[in-house]
């Protein structure tokens, strides 16, 4: 059985959650609701993509909310790990090159910046395939310890 994962940083118990699950067990369903909660409390979301086109994320999110598309793009910060790897020129402010961690790594304290209030790395486990575990290991370590 093939399992995925969400990884995000909840600031108002200052822990890391690891959403893990077989792939039709609800986990995007959980993570989408998150979102559109907290853009509904019209507080800041960092969301960093990894298999899918920001445009079909913001979409999805665009549907689930019923709220306007500039009130999405206020309040969600995309880093797009999706579309170099796609060979597609990304139109987001942080577009990282997700085989590379140290890009990985200054993109995310690029988008840190903006002090989002809930952070999401969607999905968190395709990362580890591409990287040797102890680099995977070390840079994640450095960017969670940023989020607290």
């Amino acid at each position: 059985m093939k399992l995925d994962t969400f990884l995000f940083f909840d600031p108002e118990f200052h822990r890391i959650v690891n959403v893990i699950g077989p792939q039709g067990s609800g986990k995007s369903v959980f993570v989408y609701n998150v979102i559109v909660n907290v853009l509904h409390k019209k507080q800041k979301i960092m969301l960093m993509l990894f298999d899918e086109k920001p445009i079909t994320v913001i979409d999805r999110i665009h549907k689930m909310s019923r709220l306007e598309l500039y009130q999405i793009h206020d309040d969600l910060i995309i880093v797009d790990g999706y579309s170099q790897i796609t060979g597609v020129t990304s139109s987001e402010k942080y577009s990282v090159n997700s085989r590379d961690l140290s890009d990985i790594s200054i993109g995310l304290s690029k988008a840190l910046q903006n002090k989002p209030d809930i952070v999401i790395i969607d999905p968190f486990s395709s990362l580890s395939i591409h990287h040797q575990e102890q680099s995977f290991i070390m840079t994640f370590q450095i960017i969670l310890a940023k989020l607290r």
